[in-house]
């Protein structure tokens, strides 16, 4: 009677795993011309959680684990965006702004 059970509990079990994974997406744009920002580096520095912008410069991380990170954001030619962030099992959404860096 408790092989079954175990079976059961066997093939739910990812599906529970998956359902505390959260969620963070966004745009990245330029602070001053409000263009989205392709290819640039999104991932959160203290896990191996991480992506790249797509063309509209839209991002996506998923399958994180609930607990507190360092967002950080960065391109060539902008100034690097850190933020901290406490990921729950609500999705966030976080849309930022990077501030060209002052040529020399």
């Amino acid at each position: 009677m408790r092989f079954p059970w175990f079976i059961l509990i066997c093939l739910f079990f990812p599906f529970a795993a998956l359902a505390q994974s959260g969620v963070i997406s966004g745009v990245v744009t330029s602070a001053d011309s409000k263009k989205p920002l392709p290819r640039a580096s999104v991932f959160l520095s203290n896990s191996d959680v991480g992506s790249a912008t797509n063309e509209q410069g839209r991002y996506m991380l998923s399958g994180i684990r609930p607990g507190q990170y360092t967002l950080v954001v960065s391109i060539l030619g902008f100034e690097q965006y850190t933020k901290t962030i406490l990921v729950g099992r609500e999705p966030i959404k976080l849309d930022i702004e990077l501030t060209p860096k002052p040529l020399m």
